[in-house]
């Protein structure tokens, strides 16, 4: 949270950017506000979609912003507001066939599309709520998986700027069991200063003793 913008997290803060450049930022703002789930403030923002130089202007922009409205109608309970979104967004999506922009809300348009296939009232084709909702789900995996790799590099990163150089030295001996000591006169340190950098590693590693120290140091890769 702490790298993102501040006008990016904002509900007021105006744009001093031009009107093209301020629609794309509000469309950037709508999708930050659904990835916190803050669904109101999302449909606040992609009510600025409209108009000369708003998303909706062009095609590709309308289906995206309406789709977008369907998941955040659903998630405040709105289900006949989401479905009628549903439906606007597929009879704009026909004369192209465009896919993208509801794969791309993966588990929310997975869940949206097994809602409207038990629906009788949504008139969307049932075909192609399940090729969507099929194509979604596997978006959705894949997403996760991306996630979940990015956070296990972000976590490596993290650990190996927290420790410095001569802390890394010291945690690869302790994995190669030299004693306090043996480190001391491998480093040129006292070993007064040796038993005071290794419980200083255990805490940036968020280990209790040595054997912690070097299962989460295997784990992140640092030795």
């Amino acid at each position: 949270v702490d790298r993102i913008a501040g006008w990016l997290k904002s509900d007021f803060e105006k744009s001093g950017l031009n009107s093209v450049l301020s629609g794309a930022e509000n469309m950037t703002r709508a999708k930050y506000f659904m990835a916190e789930e803050r669904y109101h403030a999302a449909l606040a923002a992609l009510k600025t979609q409209s108009g000369r130089y708003g998303a909706e202007a062009f095609l590709l922009g309308k289906l995206e912003t309406t789709v977008m409205r369907a998941v955040c109608l659903y998630h405040i309970k709105d289900r006949e507001g989401a479905l009628h979104a549903l439906r606007e967004a597929y009879a704009a999506s026909l004369t192209d066939d465009l896919d993208m922009p509801f794969i791309e809300a993966g588990k929310d348009m997975r869940t949206l599309t097994s809602v409207a296939l038990k629906d009788p009232r949504c008139a969307v084709p049932g075909a192609w709520l399940e090729k969507i909702r099929r194509r979604s789900s596997t978006y959705a995996k894949k997403l996760a998986y991306v996630m979940s790799s990015y956070r296990s590099m972000d976590k490596q990163y993290d650990a190996r700027s927290l420790l410095t150089k001569k802390e890394l030295e010291i945690l690869t001996d302790l994995y190669h069991g030299l004693s306090r000591s043996e480190i001391s006169a491998n480093h040129g340190l006292s070993i007064n200063t040796v038993k005071a950098m290794i419980p200083v590693i255990y805490k940036k590693l968020g280990a209790a003793n040595v054997a912690e120290a070097i299962r989460v140091a295997v784990t992140l890769n640092l030795i």
